[in-house]
C-alpha cells in the first residue's frame, strides 16, 4: 500500500536537504531544524554512539520510547571563527551558537549556507538534494557514498556527523 504525504510533510520537504532529514524525524514545518546537541567530528564516533543508543532502545531503556529509532546526519556548513565548531578530546563538537549563516559575500558570487545529508544505514549511502531554480520542481535528490557527499566545496569548511532518537518509523 502506498502511502501519501500530508500537506505538511511536504512543506517540510520543500525545505530541502535538510527537509529530508526532518521527515526523517518526523519534525513539522513550525519544528525548526534538527538537533544538533550529539554531533560529532567523525562518521565513524556518530555512527558508534547511535549503535550504543540503539542497544540502549533494545535492552528497554527508559530513557527512550519502545518505538525509538536512531537517525544519524551529516551538516555542512561555513564558519568564520576558526576556533568554532571543533572537536573536543572526544570527537563531540558543541554546535551551541551555530546560526545557519552562509559564508560571507566575497566577488565569486553567493554561497550556501549549508548541505545536509542524511545516512541510509542499509544501504550505505547518503541521501541529500540540491534547490535550484534549474532543476524541475526546483529541488534535486541525490543517494551518494559519504565520500562523494563530503567532496570539499568552497562553500563549507566544517562538516559533523549527529545522531537523533525518533519514533518516525524508518
Amino acid at each position: 500500500m502506498e502511502k501519501k504525504m500530508t500537506e505538511d510533510q511536504k512543506k517540510v520537504l520543500a525545505n530541502g536537504c535538510i527537509g529530508i532529514t526532518e521527515l526523517a524525524l518526523g519534525r513539522t514545518y513550525d519544528d525548526g531544524p534538527p538537533p544538533l546537541d550529539l554531533s560529532f567530528s567523525t562518521f565513524d564516533k556518530a555512527l558508534s554512539i547511535a549503535k550504543g543508543i540503539e542497544k540502549q532502545i533494545k535492552m528497554g531503556s527508559k530513557e527512550y520510547p519502545a518505538n525509538a529509532s536512531v537517525i544519524v546526519f551529516s551538516v555542512r556548513f561555513w564558519s568564520q571563527d576558526p576556533n568554532k565548531f571543533q572537536p573536543d578530546k572526544f570527537g563531540k563538537v558543541d554546535m551551541s551558537g551555530y546560526n545557519y549563516a552562509a559564508r560571507p559575500w566575497d566577488n565569486s558570487g553567493g554561497y550556501i549556507p549549508f548541505d545536509y545529508g542524511l545516512y541510509e544505514k542499509g544501504k550505505n549511502t547518503w541521501l541529500h538534494a540540491n534547490q535550484s531554480q534549474s532543476s524541475p520542481g526546483g529541488m534535486t535528490v541525490f543517494r551518494s557514498t559519504l565520500k562523494d557527499f563530503s567532496i570539499p566545496l568552497m562553500n563549507f569548511n566544517r562538516q559533523v556527523f549527529s545522531v537523533a532518537v525518533t519514533t518516525e518509523p524508518q
